[in-house]
């Protein structure tokens, strides 16, 4: 009653998940029409629990007369169904849900009967007790999907085989067959349940082996007849065949089966995303998601096993959940706890012969422990209520924190719709912008909402903006945040980066973007290896046209239009990490927006900069000297510059930083000198020489300039680094640096600001020790 309870009292609250539309719709073309066209992908089952209650609505449009009945293109007929035709949907959902409610509290039923009959009455008890309150049953008992359908039947489907195996009779030989052909038509990974009766059948025949294969071929027909009479006793050909062959629609199911499993679907995990998931997927879902009581129950029991084993009562229990989870690590359908949902009641029942276990000492464990750990465990459950699909434990930070490890069916189905629309009324809200994964349609809950994506694209809706939201109100949920379908999985990156407002059913994020009282004027493009943005699609991404352009080389060059103030950069990855200009003139304090590269996007960071060039760590302050000489030595004139020390009236240095002031042969020394731009220049194509000089001429030459003078506005700062190699075959002895800048149409030097007669055209900036 507790379970039915808690799965009843949530129907109302919850709107369509992702899936459920289409196994509704399914179901109710099967019920009406007897026809099979929408089967496909799932075997009959659900579709007949699901839509017999759905007579009692005789007000709903017959299947013949929905759009898209003739072309069976079941994502249009489910929308229309349920959207476009005036339905009661809450009323549909609620006839549709209350048989697999039932469904899942007669397995209840099974999973206490069968640990009674093999630990004891306590042992039944606790496990009854633990799967009342066992939230990823309650989440999924009360949806239209066929996981749920699989769980129970496949339990009960081994529980009816062990009966047998026990005692062969031919009744017990025909409920086994029953028991698994429902089980075949609820869900296709159940055909593991005949290899796994198989073995089972194999350790028990001993000297009964005839009759075992007698057996097992009458289970099979069974099962294969119940399986056929689901598909209505279809008989028609294999596609291209002329051969005539039963349910054929099943063996087409498994085929496309087996051809997604090879194409791999979408997964989500810690960050992560593939196509083709990881092997630990499931065993971090089940970490993540099993209540931490259970999970030490199974510690405790796999403990009693280990020390005294009990095979032949055990392995009926044990066998299917080892056998069911090893193949779903081997699976690239890595689609969400769900999958391995089967092996719950078995885990259940297994974990409950803890109570059974009267030898364990310290005896008060169990007698204080225990009974405190599963009133912990229910009144979790309750507390979740309605929101056992967002469950997961305290090693995930609880429900709060599960979308940093895993989304879609783990987390965010596309159930919390109508909370969505209940919140926003609260705050006054009058339109939302709407990123949302699921299928229900929100202006039937009469909600106003911008959709963040483009329709039938997974590209930014007009207006807007990820990198730069426009102000107002954005509901996002955790699936779309995180990108797990998204060929941009990082398209919302700039949402991560900020607290929600609110957590809808821990499922949905609603954010308020506030307007920037200071927005900024300019866009720094490093374009090295290559620009990864067009000026396009920064307008789509940014929402600005008003923007000054500024192109540099960032593997040797950084560029502070205006001196600072508000802006943004645009590093592509390849040159943004700590040992690169961006990482250390900027810092991650000033990401707004990471692309990371994945599924063949470019990977680029968004910086956004407010304030003073941030050159005085990097170039210090130092003297600057000006002399006739090459390398001047102790007699000759050297006269010291203030700086800033003007060049040619148009750009004044800064300051500089050598990496060191010694050098050794075939090393380098690297110089980062710092730049103010103070007029337009007069001969645009320059570059900044750097050079490593003795009294015989430059030992090691760095020019290069990475922001094209062109592009110079007064007021710019820049900052240049150049690489000084220092030979092999170099002498030992001291050599100066010089920078200075030249026009490489004509390669004659700007003249030096404030030095002594004669003019010179360079700058000496300290002397290097080559040893």
């Amino acid at each position: 009653m507790a379970f039915f309870a808690q799965a009843l009292t949530s129907i109302p609250l919850k709107a369509p998940t992702f899936d459920e539309e289409f196994h509704i719709a399914r179901a109710y073309a099967y019920v009406r029409t007897s026809d099979l066209r929408m089967q496909q992908n799932h075997p009959p089952l659900v579709s007949l629990l699901a839509g017999l209650p759905l007579v009692l609505m005789p007000e709903l449009t017959p299947p013949e007369e929905i759009p898209h009945w003739d072309d069976a293109f079941l994502f249009y007929f489910a929308d229309s169904l349920f959207w476009r035709l005036g339905h009661d949907v809450d009323k549909l959902l609620f006839l549709a849900r209350f048989p697999i409610i039932l469904l899942g509290t007669l397995l209840g039923v099974f999973v206490y009967r069968w640990a009674r009959e093999v630990y004891g009455r306590r042992a039944g008890l606790l496990a009854m007790g633990l799967y009342a309150f066992a939230p990823n049953v309650l989440a999924h008992t009360r949806l239209v999907t066929t996981d749920l359908a699989v769980t129970a039947c496949g339990f009960i489907a081994l529980y009816a085989f062990r009966r047998y195996l026990r005692r062969p009779t031919l009744w017990r030989v025909i409920l086994a067959g029953l028991a698994i052909g429902l089980a075949l038509a609820a869900k296709l990974s159940a055909l593991l349940v005949i290899p796994i009766c198989g073995v089972l059948a194999l350790l028990e025949s001993k000297h009964r082996t005839v009759k075992m294969l007698r057996d097992g071929v009458m289970v099979l027909l069974v099962a294969g007849v119940v399986v056929w009479a689901f598909y209505r006793f279809e008989v028609r050909p294999w596609p291209g065949s002329t051969l005539p062959l039963p349910a054929t629609t099943y063996l087409l199911n498994v085929r496309t089966l087996i051809g997604h499993a090879d194409r791999g679907h979408g997964a989500f995990l810690m960050g992560q995303v593939s196509m083709h998931g990881w092997w630990y997927y499931f065993p971090v879902a089940f970490l993540l998601k099993t209540p931490p009581a259970t999970l030490l129950l199974l510690g405790a029991a796999i403990g009693n096993t280990v020390r005294r084993p009990r095979w032949r009562v055990e392995l009926p229990v044990l066998l299917f959940p080892v056998a069911y989870f090893v193949f779903a690590l081997a699976s690239s359908l890595d689609i969400g706890y769900r999958y391995i949902l089967p092996i719950a009641p078995f885990l259940l029942t297994y974990a409950a012969k803890v109570a059974s276990l009267d030898r364990l000492r310290p005896a008060w464990l169990y007698r204080r422990v225990l009974p405190i750990l599963v009133i912990l465990y229910a009144g979790v459950s309750l507390w979740l209520h309605p929101h056992y699909l967002a469950y997961f434990n305290l090693l995930a930070g609880g429900p709060d924190g599960g979308y940093r490890y895993l989304v879609d069916s783990n987390l965010d189905w596309g159930q919390d719709l109508k909370l969505l629309k209940a919140d926003l009324d609260e705050r006054g809200i009058d339109e939302v912008w709407l990123g949302y994964l699921g299928t229900a349609d929100p202006a039937y809950y009469g909600m106003r909402c911008r959709p963040l994506l483009a329709p039938g694209t997974s590209s930014p809706a007009e207006g807007f903006f990820p990198i730069n939201p426009a102000p107002g109100w954005y509901a996002i949920s955790a699936t779309v945040l995180q990108g797990a379908y998204s060929p941009e999985p990082d398209l919302f990156d700039w949402f991560r980066r900020h607290e929600p407002v609110v957590k809808i059913g821990y499922s949905i994020f609603v954010y308020r973007v506030e307007p920037d009282p200071d927005p900024p004027s300019w866009l720094g493009i490093c374009y090295t290896p290559e620009r990864v943005m067009r000026d396009g699609e920064i307008r789509r991404r940014f929402g600005r046209d008003d923007l000054r352009f500024v192109g540099f080389d960032c593997e040797q060059t950084w560029v502070y239009p205006d001196g600072g103030g508000p802006g943004w950069y645009l590093v592509p990855t390849a040159n943004d990490g700590p040992s690169t200009l961006a990482g250390q003139l900027l810092g991650d304090d000033q990401v707004v927006y990471r692309e990371r590269g994945l599924r063949e996007v470019p990977g680029y960071t968004v910086y956004h900069w407010h304030g003073e060039p941030g050159v005085e760590a990097l170039a210090p302050m130092q003297e600057v000297w000006s002399s006739p000489a090459l390398a001047p030595t102790a007699a000759d004139s050297v006269a010291p510059l203030h700086v800033p020390a003007d060049v040619g009236a148009q750009v004044s240095l800064l300051g500089y930083n050598l990496s060191s002031d010694q050098g050794l042969p075939d090393g380098e020394v690297i110089l980062t000198t710092a730049w103010w731009v103070t007029a337009r220049p007069e001969d645009p194509p320059l570059s900044v020489f750097a050079h490593l000089i003795g009294s015989a001429g430059a030992l090691s030459v760095g020019d290069g300039l990475g922001y094209p003078a062109i592009q110079w506005v007064p007021g710019d700062v820049f900052v240049q680094r150049s690489r000084l190699s220092i030979p092999a075959e170099a002498s030992p002895g001291r050599y100066w640096v010089q920078v200075g800048l030249y026009s490489l149409a004509t390669g004659e030097r700007l003249p030096v600001q404030g030095a002594e007669e004669p003019a010179r055209d360079r700058l000496l900036l300290a002397p290097v020790e080559v040893r």
